[in-house]
């Protein structure tokens, strides 16, 4: 996070001093004032986990028995006082109603529902009865657990898309309240929000050294604590290699299968076996990584271990690790976070073969289908970030330019396409490569009919030349190359992808 935002101290703290003297004001809602360091501090989920890392990394080894990390829901709940834990009974039970002004600091000890106009002191107010500080009120904490569903959550029909969206494993939960939070919205004791880790909401933290150690659901001890979100209740970061969440399972697989099952040693776990099997089409991964290789060579880029490629919509890494053959750095850019994690689980395990399962007929599903890992030299040479296409970031964000750019697949997948192709020329080097391949398989759910790079005269491949000339590149290859997915045992798609190759001309 740091890195991908530039971030050097809190969002609200502003310099005062020379650079290096670390001398901050703090920009409240109306001024900036003098650092009040007994202040809680605002910071989004990335900058609190990694505050906890940085705390672990000065104790003495030997001195935690598992790594510190933030509170959970559950141990929150702990640290209120018992009249804050039950279920309201009525509406004389509940603050938000029956107090207001400073009769809310006075009588339940919280800077909530506008008392003050910005956050106070933590010890401002009195230890609750269990000896804590601040457990409702003044600033949000958030909390190591994903957002998901108590017992007995049932979607309302007045307010179908507010909860249920986000049990998506994308959205930390954020506990207690701000001094900013009014009414339902959070000033009521028993809100439990949520919002993705990057966000800003008035929030602060917690952090717990745990008293013996802590295992994830797998049973195996929790050794680090990376900000990966909740080692110790996330389903998908604690889950087998080659499981994902509910809601992306099933595309997870799919990808999986494709990346990693359609090798000479496992193809006909995926590919059903028959006469006239179009074999040619098995592997696309690799061979979109070999027409790279191909067109680098023809560019006269650089290959070898001084050399960087992208791996632009990367999905669950196979092309991104095909890539790192022959490139010494590659970095895969994908938008789905599940993808991003199932590379990383991949990139960092120790085990030989990453699992999936295949579809066979109806909800018939063939479980522990194995896929050959790549060894780990060719792993080390990659990394796997969340990233938007159409939206690239700096070339100081990405370490530098690349020799090569691989986007297979996605051009007619992007909602603006001509932002992703218009963001390239900067982050390619003079002679790199940029490979897009594309079957132009248009449609609006995926991208509105007015960016569709097409016209009444022009086919996808002479609009997409047309461009990419205007950025500064030359084409120097175009071919066909197919591909194979697997929908279940006796259906799979067949496509003809476009492969189109452009080197930078400066």
């Amino acid at each position: 996070w740091r890195v991908f935002r530039n971030q050097k101290w809190p969002f609200f703290w502003e310099q005062r001093g020379p650079a290096g003297s670390h001398e901050y004001g703090l920009r409240t809602i109306f001024e900036v004032i003098d650092m009040p360091w007994s202040w809680p501090v605002n910071v989004n989920y990335h900058e609190a986990t990694a505050f906890t890392n940085w705390k672990h990394a000065q104790k003495s080894e030997g001195e935690c028995v598992a790594p510190l990390r933030l509170v959970t829901e559950a141990e929150h709940q702990l640290l209120r006082e018992a009249k804050h834990r039950n279920p309201l009974s009525s509406w004389k039970t509940d603050p938000t109603l029956n107090c207001g002004g400073k009769s809310f600091s006075k009588e339940e000890g919280a800077n909530l529902n506008l008392v003050y106009g910005s956050e106070t002191p933590v010890d401002y107010h009195p230890a609750n009865e269990n000896g804590f500080h601040d457990v409702l009120g003044n600033a949000w904490e958030w909390a190591e657990d994903d957002f998901n569903y108590l017992d007995g959550f049932k979607v309302h029909p007045y307010y179908d898309d507010f909860s249920s969206p986000c049990f998506d494993g994308e959205h930390t939960m954020i506990l207690g309240g701000s001094f900013i939070s009014c009414g339902d919205a959070g000033a009521n004791l028993y809100c439990r929000y949520h919002f993705r880790p990057h966000f800003l909401q008035h929030s602060g933290f917690r952090y717990v050294e745990p008293s013996v150690p802590e295992k994830n659901i797998k049973g195996e001890n929790i050794a680090t604590h990376l900000g990966a979100k909740a080692n110790l209740h996330d389903k998908s970061s604690s889950a087998s290699l080659g499981q994902g969440t509910y809601e992306t399972d099933v595309l997870v697989n799919q990808y999986l299968a494709l990346h990693y099952g359609q090798t000479s040693e496992n193809a006909d776990d995926t590919v059903r076996s028959h006469a006239g099997r179009p074999d040619h089409a098995l592997d696309f991964p690799k061979r979109s990584a070999e027409i790279l290789f191909e067109a680098v060579s023809k560019a006269g880029s650089k290959i070898g271990p001084d050399s960087r490629a992208l791996d632009i919509g990367c999905a669950v890494g196979g092309a991104t690790f095909a890539l790192a053959e022959q490139f010494g750095q590659v970095l895969g850019l994908e938008y789905s976070k599940a993808f991003v994690d199932q590379a990383n689980r991949i990139r960092e395990t120790d085990e030989e073969y990453v699992k999936f399962q295949v579809p066979v007929q109806g909800d018939v599903m063939r479980d522990n289908i194995f896929g050959r890992v790549p060894t780990k030299e060719v792993r080390s040479r990659t990394s796997f970030v969340v990233g938007d296409a159409c939206n690239l970031p700096s070339v100081e964000t990405l370490g530098g330019r690349f020799d090569g750019v691989l986007m297979a697949n996605l051009l007619c997948r992007l909602h603006q396409p001509l932002d992703c192709l218009n963001g390239l020329s900067r982050i390619v080097n003079s002679n790199g490569v940029v490979m897009l391949l594309s079957p132009y398989s248009w449609l609006k759910e995926f991208t509105p009919k007015e960016n569709w790079l097409q016209s009444d005269s022009q086919d996808s491949a002479d609009v997409l030349r047309s461009v990419m000339e205007k950025q500064g590149f030359e084409q120097i290859l175009s071919k066909d190359v197919p591909l194979i997915i697997r929908e279940h045992e006796r259906k799979y798609q067949y496509i003809v992808s476009h492969a189109t190759g452009f080197a930078k001309r400066d």
